[in-house]
């Protein structure tokens, strides 16, 4: 129960970013395009660049987010082809943006360090950048072959700045080149920005609604892609490090099994809306999944501890 609270507490804040998000945009006219533009163009590459940058990359743990790389484009792919098999056609493109990430960012940091404590940041952060990798490669590039050829598609994915904010991160660790004090001033700085752009951005989506109407099919599919195909294969993964390869502690063991209850990606939204996708809808899909996981995360995470864990 104890565990329940704290989890509960930690994301409460976020849903009252989009409330917040809500208002601004109905108040305030405050457009989604250039907020999504601000996102994806300067903050998310300094961000990613950064952070990369002072994780320690041990060996024991490099192979993890090369691994789950492979697993989130695997996913990612399910949720492509679930999309053609199941949508309409302005919804299918949807699909890879939603089904190979998820909110592990600004839902499951707060998340780790309540569980974890600060020090398990970096090892965390190392494992949510095959996200950031799926995000902006499969996902982006699944996304674009909807309405485009492979060539097309491949020059919109290099065209991406968070790809060489990853690509920056890891040759600045790698090159352990030493930054002026005041670049992790403004990056601190950034990363709430970043937060608070990303969960605005849901509320901002749904003030432009003209009506909260929900695609039962689109969110359906969504909601059992995120939350029963992705928690049974990061559960499997668990499980089978657990019983065969034993490479992995029982912290890292519980940063998986996060990762693999995280609700809908917010980012998405400024994404869709960068594509010209259905970006409202997008945005009440990711609503509800953030409103479900403020009681699927934390009940699930006790079942954790409980079956397990142990």
């Amino acid at each position: 129960m104890d565990i329940f609270i704290t989890l509960f507490v930690q994301i409460i804040p976020l849903l009252a970013l989009i409330g917040i998000g809500y208002v601004a945009g109905k108040k305030l006219s405050v457009n989604m395009h250039s907020m999504s533009m601000l996102s994806i163009y300067i903050l998310v590459p300094f961000v990613i660049a950064i952070s990369l940058m002072q994780i320690e990359l041990k060996p024991s743990y490099i192979a993890v987010p090369i691994f789950l790389f492979f697993i989130c484009a695997a996913l990612c792919h399910i949720a492509n082809s679930l999309g053609k098999r199941f949508l309409d056609k302005e919804y299918r493109p949807l699909m890879p943006l939603l089904g190979g990430t998820a909110n592990t960012g600004y839902f499951g940091i707060p998340i780790v360090t309540a569980l974890l404590g600060p020090a398990a940041i970096g090892v965390y952060m190392l494992f949510n950048m095959a996200f950031s990798v799926t995000e902006v490669t499969t996902s982006y590039y699944l996304s674009n072959r909807s309405n485009m050829d492979i060539k097309q598609s491949i020059k919109r994915v290099l065209k991406l700045p968070p790809l060489y904010g990853i690509i920056a991160g890891f040759l600045l660790n790698i090159t352990h080149v030493t930054l002026p004090d005041v670049v992790y001033t403004y990056w601190t700085h950034a990363t709430g920005a970043f937060i608070i752009i990303g969960m605005m951005l849901i509320g901002v989506g749904i003030s432009q609604l003209k009506g909260l109407e929900i695609n039962l099919k689109f969110t359906g599919l969504c909601f059992i892609h995120k939350y029963l195909i992705w928690p049974l294969t990061f559960t499997a993964l668990i499980i089978f490090d657990k019983n065969v390869t034993h490479l992995l502690d029982s912290d890292a063991h519980l940063m998986l099994f996060l990762l693999g209850v995280c609700p809908l990606p917010a980012n998405a939204v400024a994404y869709a809306t960068q594509l010209k996708l259905p970006a409202e809808e997008t945005a009440v899909a990711i609503l509800l999944s953030t409103i479900f996981a403020l009681v699927y995360v934390p009940s699930t995470i006790g079942l954790y501890y409980m079956f397990i864990a142990s």
